[in-house]
């Protein structure tokens, strides 16, 4: 029975041992000695390769490093194929992809080089050359880095973006590029290697960490972790974290000293940033003036254009509801039709496109008995610039005839030359009808009169043949009545004879 009990509990303490199992990591890594690189033994060596041995071995992790590019690795920490990456620059944007861990690794900076035998004193030395840097790096594309620089300064440079360090190194010792650009680690540990310059310019200080896996379950516990061993390993002097930093880095990096040529230039920097911050916020305001000057430029603009168009529909309109037809002619010998508004189509019966830019439009479809007037009318306009009114017939297209009175102008160019002839035809066809009327009618009037005079003269000469008989006929009344009044008096005498 005793012998059961000691057994079980042998069983019960050893089974969460036997359960547990090791946490497997992988993790990203690519050269860029002498921070992270592969040494001759084919080993993945350096500074971060030390402290990440250094935490695994102590959180009891099996670990399985990746190796590859730059732009592989991220891609790989990305869709989760690694867990984590080392040697990390922490930015805005790599923020948005990944996780890091809070407390910082190392600090590091960016450089700039040549080839010997060149001088470079300022940025804008850099104006038309070829740079090389490592693809997809913050070196190149992080905040203040090459890009950012030299869009800053408005530089017109080529990026050779390469996938290591060394490309970058070996194109400037080849003269292939101008400059390169390289953290201050891999710079100071290869630059005589590859006989190539540092140049007194620096860039783009960078907080350097671990990065993992944002969508990772594993993500919060490795963070909380990596956190607390650094705190640990950072404060003892006599850690892995230092003795490595002496072995592959040359010393910690005392970021609270800095050479008087570092003074000089970083307050030279500081003034030319104060120096171009004032100017581009006085270009700004510049450009803001001119912005509102011109957004009202070109919302007067578009109103005058919206008059231009409302008052250009409104003339329209009203040249289509009046009866007559505007026309623009230019001043030459063919007389070619430059407009000519739609109630020609009525006026005439034709199509406007088949005339718009025929010769002598009008000419053509004059009477016959009035195209030499006509024409002779428009030579002296031409000629004198006086004004061109006349009244003419047209043949339609079904052979009626229109009669128009056409009122035109010449219109001069500003050095007062004669340009074109605008003018309105008007269908005065009722009109010369109504006219052709009244002329009939006055004509029958005319007639109407004369014939009555005739009719007057006859009748007064009945009249004066009647005065004349009547006169006539009052004298033998007279000499009948004087006569009655004998005889009734020789009749009374003979009465009275007889008595």
């Amino acid at each position: 029975m005793k012998r059961i009990i000691i057994l079980f509990v042998i069983i019960y303490i050893s089974f969460p041992i036997a359960a547990r199992e090791k946490l497997h990591l992988k993790i990203g890594t690519y050269e860029n000695s002498p921070k992270i690189f592969t040494d001759e033994t084919g080993e993945v060596s350096g500074f971060w390769a030390d402290i990440t041995n250094y935490i695994a071995k102590k959180e009891d992790w099996e670990i399985e490093l990746i190796h590859g590019d730059w732009n592989q690795c991220m891609e790989r920490l990305e869709t989760g194929e690694i867990d984590m990456m080392v040697d990390v620059a922490s930015t805005p944007a790599r923020q948005k992809k990944f996780s890091f861990n809070t407390d910082t690794v190392l600090l590091s900076w960016s450089l700039l080089y040549t080839y010997k035998g060149i001088h470079i004193d300022s940025i804008l030395d850099l104006e038309g050359k070829k740079i090389a840097g490592l693809k997809g790096s913050v070196v190149i594309e992080g905040s203040e880095g090459l890009k950012d620089i030299i869009n800053k300064f408005e530089l017109k440079c080529e990026i050779v973006e390469l996938n290591s360090y060394n490309e970058v190194f070996k194109a400037l010792q080849n003269r292939e590029v101008f400059a390169s650009v390289t953290n201050k680690d891999f710079g100071h540990k290869h630059e005589k290697e590859y006989s190539v310059q540092r140049t007194p310019i620096i860039f783009q200080p960078a907080y350097i960490q671990f990065a993992f896996n944002k969508n990772s379950e594993l993500t919060p516990g490795l963070i909380k972790i990596i956190d607390s061993d650094l705190i640990q390993l950072k404060g003892d002097n006599r850690s892995i974290y230092y003795t490595s930093m002496e072995r592959h880095l040359g010393g910690v990096e005392k970021i609270d000293f800095f050479p008087l040529w570092v003074k000089v230039l970083i307050i030279f920097i500081l003034g030319l940033a104060l120096t171009f911050f004032i100017l581009s916020r006085f270009l700004k305001y510049q450009v803001n003036q001119k912005t509102m000057l011109l957004q009202q430029d070109i919302t007067k603009r578009k109103e005058v254009e919206e008059a231009l168009k409302e008052s250009e529909i409104k003339f329209r309109t009203l040249v289509e509801q009046l009866p007559s037809v505007t026309y623009t002619a230019a001043l030459d010998e063919a007389s070619t039709l430059l407009y000519i508004s739609p109630q020609i189509e009525k006026l005439l019966g034709i199509t406007l496109d088949k005339y718009k830019s025929t010769p002598d439009f009008l000419l053509k479809h004059l009477h016959d008995e009035d195209r030499e007037r006509v024409h002779e009318a428009l030579n002296i306009t031409y000629k004198s610039s006086q004004p061109f009114i006349s009244e003419y017939r047209m043949i339609s297209s079904d052979n009626r005839i229109v009669w128009i009175r056409d009122e035109a102008v010449i219109i001069k160019d500003d050095a007062g030359d004669p340009q074109y002839l605008q003018g309105v035809i008007f269908d005065i066809t009722e009109r010369k009808q109504n006219e052709k009327e009244l002329t009939k009618y006055r004509d029958h009037l005319e007639e109407s009169r004369q014939s009555l005079t005739f009719l007057l003269e006859d009748v007064n000469e009945v009249r004066l043949e009647l005065e004349e008989k009547n006169k006539e006929l009052e004298q033998f009344n007279k000499i009948f009545v004087n006569r009655e009044f004998r005889i009734k008096e020789l009749r009374d005498r003979v009465r009275e004879l007889e008595q």
